[in-house]
């Protein structure tokens, strides 16, 4: 049977998880709810979805419509080609005037939730090309998109700094119910503007 528990911040340590559950006139599983109060008294950060009936599910991206403003080499679709190492050109880059951002991403018809992304660069090159430094966010967006700011962070890798060629980085959600129809990577660059460049994006869902 499927069911919800809701965040551990919904959830007051002491207070029985079930009765709560109850209060909100849903039916659960006990023997999942006492494991759920258990490694919360244990004070174990852990995502409520593991509980939900609910898996971490691979965006399949031929399903769906490519957004993005990195239509130098291989286009916004050469980060969506199953090529995980791949050199310039060919990367889906932009390279026409030196900008502080770019994004890249998928369409959705309805909304999804968003779990995980994963960003891998090219062969050849970094993310960023004048100081191999920047952040590697993830955005959703119920609305079009025309700017790596758009929207609203989801996700995010944090600082990068010393960045190679041939690495790739796993962005977790920060956000476990909002559903997006636009979700999609921003490379934001730390120091001056310039070009940027990823061989794949692999994004998933709460489904």
């Amino acid at each position: 049977m499927d069911f919800y528990l809701p965040p551990p911040a919904i959830i007051i340590p002491g207070k029985h998880v079930e009765d709560v559950l109850w209060s909100r006139g849903q039916r659960y599983e006990k023997r999942k709810i006492e494991q759920y109060e258990l490694l919360l008294a244990a004070g174990q950060i852990i995502n409520p979805y593991i509980f939900a009936g609910v898996t971490k599910t691979a965006i399949v991206p031929a399903s769906h419509t490519v957004i993005g403003d990195m239509t130098s080499g291989g286009g916004n679709a050469a980060a969506f080609d199953a090529n995980t190492s791949q050199s310039f050109p060919t990367v889906c880059s932009r390279t026409v005037g030196d900008v502080a951002g770019s994004y890249i991403g998928l369409q959705f018809a309805s909304g999804k939730i968003f779990a995980e992304a994963k960003f891998y660069s090219p062969s050849d090159l970094s993310y960023f090309e004048n100081s191999a430094a920047g952040t590697l966010n993830v955005r959703g967006s119920n609305s079009a998109v025309s700017a790596y700011t758009d929207g609203t962070q989801i996700g995010t890798s944090g600082a990068l700094s010393s960045l190679g060629s041939g690495v790739n980085h796993t962005v977790t959600s920060t956000d476990t119910t909002s559903t997006w129809t636009r979700i999609f990577g921003s490379l934001v660059h730390t120091g001056a503007a310039g070009k940027n460049a990823i061989s794949e994006l692999e994004l998933w869902e709460w489904a």
